[in-house]
């Protein structure tokens, strides 16, 4: 990206000074063209903008959010493009957001009054159907006079769903705020948005994540997996707490979403009770609540972005050479994701044999799983490769995961070095058969490998999904 100096006119906009920076965007302060005014202005890389699919999404989704009217998100005033760039323009907060803070913790009454004003903004959002996906006390803007602001909303939605974010469809500085369920490629709702302003308040409280660990693949499987305990925000509190305060957030950490609070504004209260609390009182113990979860605005997570690749095995199943990127003067074979030969077929050339269409609700509920997971192992992202390799694991078991385990021992170097990305789309989706806690389901997938050259296959295959507790995971995967 070319970053924008002090001076320089942008979209009518005059440059003060950048703000900020990430790998996909750059904020500005910049003077408005025409009212007294200065905006935080959110200029999105070019690559972005090439995506129609994400130019689409872009556009609804800051329409939706710019309808939003509460004093704890941050507002957007404006939105286009200008030189082949995206960009939008945010209501300038002054003040600071509260990373600043996990170096030296805020009070506890400070972190109560920021996670109800936060709190109420996300039940907001979420009583018109939006998700922000990404609460981090990155997001959240403390302003001057203590009012605090979430911003971003909405815009991680539309970026994950281009597939310009890791694998888990948040960003790298997210992943140790994102819910169990969100990492898992699993439909979620507000509830993941709770989980994730706990996740906050806990570092806000601690100066530290709750799984802070030394890999992005270490905290995704310490977010997902039951065996990981809730940590506790007494034990890690700088300050004294009452003990009241941990049951307070195994509720609102819990690894299933039924078991949270039906809203973030019951999670705020409980917290504020708690932090006040007598110090020596016993914890209480929390009754579960009725959760009406078709209250409860859901949508659905992105096919995830994963890195694989696999040499033959003696029994035929074999990681197929997908595509060949030029690093240097030398061509190098990028191996794509696949237990079994990738078969390069046409859409027409799909097998249609088989039993009738099941059409039960059984049926329907795991095709719905396949398509949200059947695209994890075939695709990569060369900047995020430990994350996604990490995250493709959750969705995989038995012979799937063995395989995919041993290839990533061995080809993270490769897939850095080729500097390659990978997508997948699903093209079509068929269930060959559904006994008990298995099924076969028969995918068509596109598959696009970008880089130094772009290398694009339509690929064919059987894959068998195992129901492990209550999720269904790819067990095993055959070429047709």
């Amino acid at each position: 990206m070319i970053a924008l100096d002090p001076g320089d006119r942008f979209a009518g906009y005059t440059i003060e000074r950048q703000l900020g920076a990430g790998s996909m965007s750059e904020v500005y302060l910049a003077e408005h063209p025409r009212l007294p005014r200065r905006d935080a202005l959110k200029v999105l890389a070019s690559l972005l903008s090439v995506d129609d699919g994400f130019r689409r999404r872009f556009s609804r989704e800051a329409d939706a959010v710019a309808a939003l009217e509460h004093p704890n998100i941050v507002a957007i005033h404006d939105r286009g493009e200008t030189d082949g760039r995206l960009w939008i323009a945010l209501a300038y907060v002054d003040g600071e957001d509260l990373s600043r803070h996990l170096a030296v913790p805020l009070p506890p009454a400070e972190v109560a009054d920021v996670v109800e004003q936060i709190a109420g903004a996300l039940d907001e959002a979420a009583r018109h159907g939006l998700i922000h996906r990404d609460v981090k006390p990155a997001n959240i803007i403390r302003g001057v006079h203590g009012q605090a602001m979430l911003t971003d909303f909405g815009i991680a939605h539309s970026i994950d769903e281009a597939g310009e974010l890791t694998g888990t469809g948040i960003t790298m500085g997210s992943v140790a705020y994102a819910s169990p369920e969100q990492l898992q490629a699993m439909p979620i709702d507000a509830r993941a948005d709770q989980y994730s302003l706990a996740c906050t308040a806990f570092a806000l409280l601690t100066g530290a994540p709750p799984y802070p660990r030394k890999s992005s693949g270490a905290v995704i499987i310490a977010h997902a997996h039951a065996r990981d305990p809730i940590p506790s925000v007494v034990e890690h509190s700088r300050t004294a707490l009452p003990a009241a305060v941990d049951a307070v957030f195994a509720r609102a950490m819990a690894k299933k979403p039924a078991d949270r609070y039906p809203d973030s504004r019951a999670f705020a209260a409980d917290l504020a009770t708690a932090l006040t609390a007598d110090p020596a009182a016993p914890p209480p113990r929390p009754e579960p609540r009725q959760v009406d979860s078709a209250q409860i605005p859901t949508v659905p997570t992105p096919v995830t972005r994963h890195s694989v690749r696999r040499s033959s095995s003696s029994n035929g199943l074999r990681w197929q050479i997908a595509a060949r990127i030029a690093v240097g003067a030398a061509l190098v074979s990028v191996l794509l994701a696949g237990i079994a030969a990738v078969g390069v077929l046409d859409d027409g050339d799909r097998d249609s044999g088989g039993s009738a269409p099941v059409v039960s609700a059984e049926a329907a509920e795991v095709l719905e799983r396949a398509r949200q997971i059947v695209c994890a192992p075939f695709v990569y992202n060369h900047q995020t490769v430990d994350t996604d390799l990490a995250r493709t694991e959750l969705l995989l078991t038995g012979e799937a995961k063995e395989r995919f385990t041993e290839y990533a021992k061995t080809n993270v170097r490769i897939i850095t070095e080729s500097r390659s990305d990978s997508s997948c789309s699903v093209a079509s989706l068929g269930l060959s058969s559904l006994a008990g806690d298995t099924a076969v389901v028969l995918p068509v997938m596109k598959l696009l490998v970008t880089g130094q050259s772009r290398d694009r296959r339509t690929a064919s295959m059987t894959m068998t999904l195992q129901k492990v507790g209550d999720q269904w995971l790819i067990s095993r995967i055959d070429s047709r």
